[in-house]
């Protein structure tokens, strides 16, 4: 019963805390993933790597989607996330989509998962 507490608690709060005490450390996992997408739309916003063409920065983000995860857990206290994030937005006036390969490292530390680091191709 305790574990549906930290669900409902996470799922309110949208983020932070990781679906503590969970049974499925892939899904936990996999769901803080769909919750980083705020956090990449203020960084397409805010990065010129980010952009479609080099050296120009989104002026909006219209979606960002996440496709083809590929989620490995080691120990029960580690995983290992890779995937393409699709960005879809506004630069110079036109409508454009922008492809990035990513690698996460999760972490599983009292019970919360944590995003320790990060890896983006930029092609």
């Amino acid at each position: 019963m305790r574990w549906k507490v930290w669900i409902l608690i996470a799922w309110f709060f949208g983020g932070g805390v990781a679906y503590a005490g969970t049974e499925c450390p892939k899904g936990a996992v996999l769901e803080l993933e769909n919750h980083l997408k705020t956090s990449l739309a203020t960084r397409y916003l805010e990065d010129s790597r980010w952009g479609a063409q080099e050296g120009l920065k989104f002026e909006e983000v219209f979606g960002i989607d996440l496709l083809e995860p590929e989620v490995r857990v080691y120990d029960e206290g580690t995983a290992l996330v890779t995937g393409t994030w699709k960005v879809v937005g506004l630069q110079e006036g036109c409508r454009v989509e922008s492809s990035r390969r990513f690698t996460h490292l999760w972490i599983l530390v009292d019970g919360q998962w944590r995003l320790i680091q990060e890896h983006l191709a930029l092609e």
